[in-house]
């Protein structure tokens, strides 16, 4: 999976395809992270998360895994505060780290995988957390019926195609995180959803 090609057009197309809808939801939770210190946001991208983190939580540091450096370099404005965010231009799944987090983010991230793969990303990603962090992932889903379903089946169908051509994404559907946190110990605790359910915010926690 390689984002090189469409990273330098990132943020323009997601303003043409989405207007304001994407960033909305990827900042409906930021207050969970009110007693957070160290955050960790796992396929950062383009940086408009850790943008609004940054601004929100200004005692905080944030760590960003981005494996893309096409996306890190369109995150550069973030390069003013080095002191208070870290960028690792690395495979998550292959990163090793001794730090422990009060908190993760995982912006349009989860969706990119397979069930194996999320299996083991979710494994990891509570492995480098501390007690009762929160969890804020933001993601497509599909609602369970009706017109809403059909209209989020198709509106997948377009994104997996287009994102399988250009970025060899692993995924080819939807895989819905829920069981894999539930079975590492995390609790869902707060859920917004758009756009008629195609787009869902969570905040899940780490049981103490």
């Amino acid at each position: 999976m390689t984002f090189e090609l469409i990273a330098p057009h990132y943020r323009w197309l997601e303003r043409l395809l989405a207007g304001s809808r994407l960033q909305r939801m990827r900042t409906a939770h930021l207050g969970a992270f009110e007693r957070s210190t160290h955050v960790l946001s796992l396929g950062e991208g383009h940086g408009r998360f850790a943008e609004a983190f940054l601004r929100s939580h200004r005692d905080a540091k944030l760590t960003c895994i981005e494996r893309s450096p096409g996306m890190r370099r369109a995150a550069r404005p973030l390069s003013a505060c080095p002191d208070r965010v870290r960028w690792l231009t690395v495979d998550f799944l292959e990163w090793e780290s001794c730090d422990k987090f009060d908190g993760l983010a995982a912006c349009y991230f989860l969706d990119c995988f397979t069930p194996e793969h999320l299996d083991r990303i979710i494994r990891k990603a509570t492995a480098l957390c501390r007690p009762g962090a929160p969890w804020v992932i933001t993601d497509f889903a599909v609602p369970d019926s009706g017109l809403a379903r059909v209209r989020a089946l198709a509106v997948h169908r377009l994104m997996y195609g287009f994102f399988g051509l250009a970025t060899r994404l692993p995924a080819r559907r939807m895989t819905a995180p829920d069981p894999f946190l539930t079975a590492c110990g995390f609790r869902l605790v707060d859920r917004t959803e758009s756009e008629w359910g195609l787009l869902r915010s969570d905040v899940w926690r780490l049981s103490s």
